[in-house]
């Protein structure tokens, strides 16, 4: 997905955000199964954990947490499966879901 990797930050940025605005109007419905095929973007969206760009690195993030609260659990069963070797990466998307969850059970 070469919007992904684009070499203005601003286009990074920008297809994070569309990502999730997608995923707030359309949710994950709608495709076979009942979901959306999220697993595609979850790559792309852990390489930017790592973008030079303070701004990219933390719309992936909310970007992440956006996918968590539509998919659950399955998110980060996925990232511990498929990119284990991306350890800190791993660890600081574990601990932000962690505490989106505390955040949103307090609310309820």
């Amino acid at each position: 997905m070469p919007a992904f990797s684009h070499k203005n930050y601003k286009v990074r940025e920008e297809i994070c955000l569309f990502f999730q605005e997608c995923l707030l109007r359309y949710g994950v419905y709608g495709s076979t199964n009942g979901q959306l095929y999220v697993s595609k973007f979850i790559a792309p969206l852990i390489n930017l954990l790592s973008d030079p760009n303070s701004q990219v690195r933390d719309t992936s993030m909310t970007t992440l947490v956006s996918v968590y609260k539509h998919v659950g659990d399955r998110l980060r069963n996925e990232i511990m499966r498929k990119h284990s070797n991306q350890m800190p990466a791993q660890k600081y998307v574990s601990t932000t879901i962690q505490q989106t969850t505390t955040k949103i059970i307090a609310t309820n």
